[in-house]
């Protein structure tokens, strides 16, 4: 038995089902879909040690999945007390992007494109969720 028919097993049994028959996957795109995490962490870093923020280069892989003011926010209060400006998070967010934008293309991550295709071809609606807001990968 191969490890995926194990683990839907282990889960139907935890759950107490008798089958399991997903109609919808949610896939996020960074790490999940394209290998971009770290032209993400070396963006933010970039930015935030212009601006002075002190920051080690890998804690932005803990940040993944949050909207960049949402990153900005956090490392504003832990720096500052407070939270960055509206207008602040948009011009610093809009500098990571550009960072990020300069950067040589990353790659699918693999087997993505096989599980997409698994998906599809058993009718099960995939959805692109993400807290990216790079054009260059959207």
């Amino acid at each position: 038995m191969i490890d995926e028919q194990k683990a839907i097993l282990n889960y139907l049994s935890r759950r107490d089902l008798m089958s399991f028959s997903p109609v919808a996957a949610l896939i996020d795109m960074d790490g999940t879909l394209y290998d971009s995490m770290g032209h993400h962490a070396d963006a933010w870093h970039r930015l935030m040690t212009e601006e002075g923020i002190p920051t080690d280069h890998d804690e932005f892989y803990l940040y993944e999945g949050r909207t960049g003011v949402s990153t900005i926010n956090l490392l504003f209060q832990r720096t500052f007390g407070h939270d960055a400006t509206p207008e602040q998070a948009a011009e610093l967010y809009h500098r990571k992007t550009l960072y990020f934008s300069a950067m040589p293309p990353v790659e699918p991550m693999p087997g993505a494109t096989r599980m997409v295709d698994l998906l599809m071809s058993r009718n099960i609606t995939t959805v692109l969720v993400t807290g990216s807001g790079q054009n260059s990968l959207l």
